[in-house]
C-alpha cells in the first residue's frame, strides 16, 4: 500500500521491454554504481505530479561500492590525515 508500489507498477508501465526505469529517488539512492539515460518527467497515472525518470543502462566501472555510493557533492573539511 501507499505511494511506492504505485510509483513502481506505473513505472514498470512506461518501460520499453527489457529497459529498467528508476525514479529520482532511487537514482539517488543508488549514487553512481549505475549509468543511466535521462528521460525527463513522466506523468505517470495515479501521480498528482510529474516524476523525473531515468532508464537504467548498465553497471558503472568504480573503484569501490562506497566511492559509488557517495555523492561527488560530499566534501571533507579538516579530514586531510583520513583521506
Amino acid at each position: 500500500m501507499g505511494e511506492t508500489p504505485n510509483l513502481a507498477a506505473r513505472l514498470q508501465n512506461a518501460a520499453e521491454p527489457g529497459m529498467v526505469v528508476a525514479a529520482d529517488a532511487t537514482r539517488r539512492l543508488a549514487g553512481r554504481l549505475f549509468e543511466y539515460r535521462d528521460l525527463g518527467l513522466a506523468n505517470l497515472k495515479g501521480l498528482s505530479a510529474p516524476v523525473h525518470v531515468s532508464a537504467v543502462l548498465r553497471e558503472s566501472i568504480v573503484d569501490s561500492r562506497y566511492e559509488a555510493l557517495r555523492s561527488n557533492e560530499m566534501h571533507l573539511v579538516g579530514r586531510t590525515e583520513e583521506l
